[in-house]
């Protein structure tokens, strides 16, 4: 199974269809390397937290986007070029998320231990 991510992006302030067809070149990608996403998430336009500049522009206010998918770890270097190349983009940012299966309930594991030396 491959590892999860989650893409975080910066978009420049735009309307959601705007949005919309901003992402699909990044989902594109995602898919045609064989990759899965499994949610898209886009709270809307928001006020950045400082200035940033990017492609000749300074941007106050973006719309933050995050894309939570399963690739391979050979996609995330054509990923961040794609990313880069993209006019709209301000800020971007792949982040690997842990394989929580192979950790186990480590929540039920501290509390049963916590009840062993309490008894």
């Amino acid at each position: 199974m491959p590892p999860s991510y989650e893409l975080s992006v910066i978009f420049r302030s735009m309307d959601r269809a705007q949005m919309v067809e901003a992402v699909k070149p990044l989902c594109t990608h995602i898919l045609s390397n064989g990759g899965i996403i499994r949610n898209v998430e886009s709270p809307g336009n928001l006020e950045l937290p400082y200035r940033m500049k990017a492609h000749f522009e300074y941007h106050t206010v973006g719309r933050y986007t995050s894309i939570h998918f399963d690739s391979a770890p050979s996609t995330m270097q054509t990923l961040l070029q794609a990313c880069t190349n993209n006019h709209n983009v301000v800020r971007h940012n792949i982040l690997k998320h842990k394989d929580i299966t192979k950790l186990g309930n480590v929540n039920a594991c501290r509390h049963n231990r916590q009840k062993a030396n309490s008894a």
